[in-house]
């Protein structure tokens, strides 16, 4: 299970939290293979009263739509949610949109006065980027752990958390165990593949 899933998102569900999860994911892919116990939106549909999930995607949307998910199409970068939530998640999105500020902004104003904004995105110094280059090559911008903080800073985001960590796979096998080792090692170390900012708005609401 991913760090953020297990802190963050799980604990904030069958709780009366609302909650907004900005970007649908590999909807076709879930839903193709059955997979939807595992979507983060059809997990947030079944366990939380108060949601909405919300893309720039339209055919990812009316999937999720069709499937009894409340969704909406919005590109976050252009306004804000419409409404307060006390929790927002904003997963491996921020590096393929064309302005990460305006869309953290956004995002920032969209918290109740005591929300909390969570967000990944790839780690820049990420170690096999350094032997496979072209491993984030098709984001819009990469980001390390200064350049969330200088980002946090320009937009008076408060960092609750700034972590790397490691996305996890099947590790049945003794040789993926193994490599999962490493990666957890170097997660530790802040060349995870994954890094995660929880943070507050510190902003005059």
């Amino acid at each position: 299970m991913d760090y953020w899933r297990e802190k963050y998102l799980f604990p904030v569900l069958n709780t009366n939290k609302s909650v907004a999860l900005v970007g649908v994911g590999g909807a076709e892919s879930y839903v193709e293979n059955q997979h939807l116990e595992e979507w983060d939106p059809y997990v947030l549909s079944r366990r939380c009263d108060d949601y909405c999930v919300y893309d720039i995607n339209e055919k990812l949307v009316s999937i999720a739509c069709d499937h009894g998910i409340r969704a909406e199409k919005l590109d976050v970068t252009q306004q804000t949610l419409g409404r307060k939530f006390d929790r927002i998640f904003a997963v491996d999105v921020l590096e393929h949109t064309f302005d990460p500020i305006s869309f953290l902004k956004n995002l920032r104003d969209s918290l109740t006065p005591d929300g909390l904004l969570v967000f990944t995105a790839p780690n820049s110094i990420y170690w096999r980027q350094f032997i496979k280059l072209s491993e984030f090559e098709e984001h819009l911008f990469a980001f390390n752990r200064e350049t969330l903080k200088h980002l946090a800073r320009e937009i008076n985001l408060e960092i609750v958390e700034l972590n790397s960590f490691q996305t996890t796979g099947g590790v049945n096998s003794l040789p993926r165990k193994a490599l999962q080792h490493l990666h957890n090692i170097m997660a530790r170390l802040g060349r995870g593949n994954t890094l995660l900012m929880a943070a507050k708005s510190s902003s005059p609401k």
